[in-house]
């Protein structure tokens, strides 16, 4: 009697363990997957412009014509919902058709959700091909589960679901630990969708005033607030804003019928002497960061406006040299001390200041690269339309470029902007077999009626 009372309780003791993996266990390690797909695909990236593809199967196209990038980005696609048909087939367990076809909607589901919260939230390109992506790696999943369940013994079976489950889940902390470093997301170009600047700002005993041109190219957000964000404190004070001005000068800039580009917005409690950034809210946690920012003076009165913050900017010393007058005069679009470079905005030109420790190539042929994007693309040179290209690209030789002068420990050259299109956002950097930096940033536009 006590050797069969052992032998009962052995195989309950058994069966419990047999059935907390797939009851338990199992549903833990892929809801831990669900949450690290939405934490990589969504919450880690910074808001900004992801252009939408409704076309079906245009990124395919290019893989096979040859473009491996694009390859690369589909099979990680795929990869990445491998295991949701796999993990969400042993959970289910269902030995019928139909549970494999609600997992198969399921993923189909979860990657239309990915998508439609990248674009609602700007922290995503919306993307057919990706949800066929997401859908024909969650169907490999289920096919590979069917494939063992069929031809694996149970024990065996048991432990490849042990060994899927365990290592999906150092997978998912490990996307976990990699994004949460501190090491920041590259968001999208906002140059490229949006046009934003500040014409007038102005602080009396009314409070800060100020004025502007904001519109997206191509989305329809036209409800946004002006907010500005302490950049010692973090902390946001939201302006009264009024949008949607008509602008017939920035309309016939860009070649529109009407654009109601105008923004005037103005608030109390803003304190002198402290620097704030001006951020876009476009409800739904879409908070945009526009780079420029603002310092109030108070003797005398004054609004400074400038594009880098104060705290970590070291500008040319251009003093009695002849950099004073660009500096003075001219508009930073780009600050990387990392690779020892200032570009300025001046009399119409661009201006590369660079100083010691400037990566010059020894044969004297430092390639900057000089990408213009525009909305009018049937404008583009032949070239870059024959690429299918929204930009033209221009090769900018330091050495053949450099101007002579009286610069101090810098060396400066200088490219006329021109182009018989308008110019939307600008990209510029050094180039060698591939970016070694660059930096995306807006025109400063010139509007006139």
């Amino acid at each position: 009697m006590t050797g069969f009372d052992e032998k009962g309780g052995a195989c309950a003791i058994a069966a419990k363990r047999n059935h907390l993996f797939p009851r338990v266990l199992l549903p833990f390690c892929f809801a831990v997957y669900l949450i690290a797909v939405l934490w990589y695909t969504v919450g880690k990236r910074s808001v900004g412009y992801y252009p939408a593809h409704f076309s079906l199967f245009w990124s395919y196209r290019l893989w096979f014509e040859g473009k491996q990038a694009y390859g690369l980005q589909i099979l990680a696609n795929i990869a990445m919902f491998t295991p949701f048909g796999f993990l969400f087939s042993a959970i289910a367990d269902s030995r019928r058709p139909r549970g494999f076809v609600c997992v198969f909607l399921g993923g189909t589901a979860f990657s239309l959700l990915i998508e439609t919260t990248q674009y609602v939230t700007m922290r995503g390109c919306f993307e057919f091909d990706d949800v066929c992506s997401n859908t024909l790696g969650a169907l490999i999943g289920i096919l590979f589960f069917l494939a063992i369940r069929r031809f694996m013994p149970e024990r065996l079976m048991r432990a490849v679901l042990l060994t899927a489950g365990a290592g999906t889940l150092l997978i998912c902390l490990g996307v976990f630990a990699f994004t949460m470093d501190g090491a920041p997301d590259e968001s999208a170009p906002l140059s490229r969708g949006l046009c934003f600047q500040v014409e007038d700002a102005a602080c009396g005993d009314d409070g800060l005033r100020l004025g502007g041109v904001c519109f997206w190219y191509e989305q329809g957000l036209t409800d946004y607030t002006v907010v500005l964000r302490s950049t010692q404190t973090g902390k946001r004070y939201s302006l009264q804003t009024e949008r949607g001005f008509p602008r017939p000068d920035v309309a016939a800039y860009f070649n529109r019928d009407s654009l109601k580009a105008g923004f005037q917005a103005e608030g109390f409690g803003i304190d002198a002497g402290e620097e704030y950034e001006i951020i876009l809210d476009f409800g739904l946690l879409r908070f945009v960061p526009t780079r420029v920012y603002l310092t109030l003076e108070n003797s005398p009165a004054h609004v400074d406006i400038h594009y880098v913050p104060s705290g970590v900017f070291s500008p040319p010393e251009a003093e009695n040299t002849d950099l004073e007058k660009i500096v003075s005069g001219g508009v930073l679009r780009v600050y990387d001390p990392a690779n020892h470079v200032y570009v300025y905005f001046y009399d119409g030109s661009l201006y590369w200041i660079a100083e010691e420790g400037f990566a010059f190539q020894k044969n004297r042929a430092t390639h900057l690269e000089l990408l213009l994007w525009t909305t009018e693309t049937d404008k583009l040179s032949e070239k870059s339309r024959a690429a299918g290209k929204t930009w033209d690209t221009i090769a900018v030789y330091f050495e053949k470029n450099e101007l002579d002068g009286n610069f101090g420990r810098y060396r400066v050259c200088a490219k006329e902007l021109k182009a018989d299109y308008p110019i939307t956002s600008i990209r510029t950097g050094r180039y060698a077999n591939g970016w070694v930096w660059k930096a995306d940033f807006w025109p400063v536009f010139s509007f006139s009626p």
